[in-house]
């Protein structure tokens, strides 16, 4: 997908609707919305990260799910 979402940067507009954070790292613009639709804050991931506690949260959260696993179970 990143290599698709190079291809076309620069000329055109994307619209990308993103679960895996990582996509969102080279946007020029996030928007952050609320469980019910709402625009909680908007703007580079760069500023977002430093002012927004609902986006950081957002990130460290998903940040400790990747290296979440599934404790092995004994037989």
């Amino acid at each position: 997908m990143s290599a698709s979402l190079n291809a076309l940067r620069g000329r055109t507009t994307i619209l990308v609707i993103a679960h895996c954070l990582h996509t969102t790292l080279d946007a020029d613009h996030v928007v952050l919305l609320s469980s019910d639709g709402r625009v909680v804050d908007q703007g580079p991931y760069s500023e977002l990260i430093g002012r927004c506690p609902a986006y950081r949260e957002f990130w460290n959260s998903r940040r400790k799910a990747e290296n979440w696993r599934r404790p092995s179970t004994a037989v």
